[in-house]
């Protein structure tokens, strides 16, 4: 953002008054920097994706890691926070 907005700048700055063709260089690598941008920041938005937490099952029969799409039951509440059992005793 930072180089994004210097080279705004210049390109404001060179094109005041009559028109130079200079500007034209700031302009130009403006957009080399939004296509550097494009493809580096889509190749890290990728792999964010890509590494999503798996959810671990509420009850697992044999501890398999199951996908929260796969799952044709609705969720069971939180039986805690709904008052249904009482929470632990620590002390």
């Amino acid at each position: 953002m930072l180089v994004a907005g210097w080279l705004i700048y210049r390109m404001a700055r060179l094109a005041g008054g009559p028109v130079k063709p200079l500007a034209m260089i700031p302009f130009l690598a403006l957009a080399a920097l939004g296509v550097l941008a494009w493809v580096v920041l889509r190749g890290m938005w990728g792999r964010s994706f890509a590494a999503r937490p798996v959810t671990l099952r509420l009850d697992p029969d044999t501890g398999e890691l199951l996908d929260p799409t796969a799952v044709e039951e609705p969720p069971r509440r939180h039986q805690t926070f709904t008052g249904e059992v009482r929470p632990p005793q620590r002390w």
